[in-house]
Parts: C-alpha cells; structure tokens; sequence
C-alpha cells in the first residue's frame, strides 16, 4: 500500500470521526434547549430527531404516489412518519400541533413531518422536539 493511500484512508477515519462527534454534540446541544410543555391529557415521550418529508422521488423513493404505509393521502398539517413504537393513528403533538403516524420509512426516536412541497419539507430542517401522546 502507498504512503498517500495510507494518508488518504487515516484522513478519512479522522473526518468520519469528527462528522459523528459533532453530530453527537448538536444533539446534545439542542436537546438542552428545549422546553418541556404542561399539556393536560398528554403524555411525553421525550425528546425527538424531526425532518420534514414531502411526496417526491427524493423524499420518498422510486415509488412516491403521496400514499402513506397505512393507506392514508400524506396530508400536510396532519401526517408524520414515525417507527413501529407508534401504532398507525397514534395521535402525537409537536411543539403543540397535533398529527397522526400515518407512514414508516425511520426509526424509533425519529418522527418525519410530511410537507406538501419538498421546499417546505428541507427548510424544516433538523429539530430536536419534545412529542406528546394522547392519553388514553
């Protein structure tokens, strides 16, 4: 192996590492800054990684149609994606919105706001949102 191919993979390593510490950090950093909410008749989770989704092909693959995994129509102000922790239906507030997990496609911890323009959806950014259930 040559010397700039050794250079070169120890110079990667280092940025991977890097990238992954600065990721933990603003999580960290965000997740500080959050206000937990008194809401009446709803139940924290905690605090989660949001993203904003819409019915593109980059957003949602080679098969987008705006059909969500449940069969619903992604309506914006009312869809979230979220893991299998949160049944279909389930009712979760963000920052004192009210949605219902009507699609997959992330992970627990990870909710993903559908937007009816991918505009829209990539000005949402990356937030760190404390989500409430509906009491039952």
């Amino acid at each position: 192996m040559k010397k700039t191919d050794i250079f070169t993979a120890v110079l990667m390593a280092a940025a991977v590492a890097m990238s992954s510490l600065t990721y933990a950090a603003e999580a960290e950093e965000s997740a500080d800054h959050v206000q937990t909410v008194d809401a009446p008749g709803w139940v924290s989770c905690g605090v989660y990684k949001t993203t904003g989704y819409c019915p593109c092909r980059r957003c949602c693959g080679e098969n987008a149609d705006g059909i969500t995994a449940s069969g619903t129509h992604a309506t914006q102000g009312r869809t979230v994606a979220a893991g299998r922790e949160f049944p279909f239906g389930t009712q979760i507030m963000l920052n004192g919105h009210i949605y219902a997990v009507e699609d997959r496609g992330v992970k627990n911890g990870h909710i993903d706001v559908f937007y009816a323009d991918h505009e829209t959806a990539w000005n949402h950014g990356v937030q760190y949102v404390e989500v409430f259930v509906k009491e039952e």
